[in-house]
């Protein structure tokens, strides 16, 4: 199970260009259909790469279990670069975060597809070509550059950290678990702040 280097590249200029500018600004619509777009690609990748999803999370309950338990580490992990790099966290006045769409999207849609695509694809097929420690940081550089560059060092920590969990338990379920708490820690300190 190769990932075809075509399809690859392919998979990354769609997933760089279609990508939302990040600005004052967010687009809900424009990220559900953003999110959409690369979930679609990636199963079809994925299927023409022959790679079956079930590959990707072996067993439901063990994947579920580690996510909860590897939480706390990666929780505390990301208090230290957060005391080591402090980001502002400011709510745009234009969004409305009590809005059901936000939450969604915040809290399960993009765990679920960002797990899919840069620990599941993306890493997939650098997993065929390099050693484990390169692929996982290979894996957490290009997930970074898909965030804000203020946060680049918490992105990239976390990409190492998820990315390292993918390679040693082989399924994605415990990164998707620990992206969504990460991420409702996030909404609900957003929420309550503003």
């Amino acid at each position: 199970m190769k990932v075809s280097t075509l399809r690859f590249l392919l998979y990354l200029i769609v997933a760089f260009t279609a990508m939302p500018m990040s600005n004052e600004s967010v687009n809900i619509y424009a990220s559900y259909a953003y999110y959409s777009l690369m979930l679609a690609m990636t199963l079809f990748f994925m299927k023409k790469d022959s790679i079956w999803f079930r590959f990707w999370i072996p067993d439901v309950k063990s994947g579920v279990l580690k996510g909860l338990l590897f939480f706390p580490a990666f929780f505390f992990l990301s208090f230290l670069i957060n005391a080591m790099f402090p980001v502002s966290l400011q709510t745009q006045s234009n969004v409305d975060i009590h809005s059901f769409a936000l939450f969604f999207l915040i809290v399960v849609v993009a765990p679920l597809v960002e797990e899919i695509m840069f620990r599941g694809y993306i890493q997939e097929y650098f997993r065929g070509r390099l050693t484990s420690e390169w692929t996982v940081l290979i894996s957490a550089l290009v997930f970074s550059f898909f965030h804000p560059f203020n946060l680049f060092p918490q992105v990239f920590v976390s990409g190492v950290f998820l990315s390292y969990l993918r390679e040693s338990t082989g399924s994605l379920l415990p990164g998707i678990i620990i992206h969504f708490l990460n991420n409702l820690m996030g909404y609900l300190s957003a929420l309550f702040a503003g």
